[in-house]
């Protein structure tokens, strides 16, 4: 009789089992992961790129009303006659350049550093 009833418990243990987890369950889900957040941090350096050109934009948007705010004269009567305005807008752009190379050279330096893979 009581080999039955074990015989019974044994059967019942069998067919109520909880399916167990893949081999390869830690490492898939490690890899899912791993991907979310190559995802969120490409996602978040888009968005930092896209308020950076939005920030350099309105900058650059700012600074040519203030320069062309030193003179009574409309902006186009200003560029044919008036050739001081000219160097400052040439150095305005030398000072963009060396920004954005030092911009370019930093990212690059940060990029290797910290790399995304």
């Amino acid at each position: 009789m009581k080999t039955e009833k074990d015989n019974g418990l044994r059967k019942a243990l069998k067919a109520s089992s909880r399916p167990t987890l893949p081999s390869n369950f830690t490492y898939r889900t490690m890899m899912k992961l791993e991907e979310e957040i190559r995802l969120q941090e490409k996602t978040r350096i888009q968005r930092q790129f896209i308020f950076t050109l939005l920030v350099f934009c309105s900058l650059t948007a700012g600074v040519c009303l203030w320069i062309s705010s030193f003179s009574t004269l409309k902006l186009k009567d200003m560029m044919p006659t008036t050739p001081n305005f000219g160097s400052e807008a040439v150095w305005f752009g030398i000072l963009l350049l060396v920004l954005f190379t030092l911009d370019y050279v930093m990212r690059s330096i940060y990029r290797k550093r910290h790399p995304l893979e």
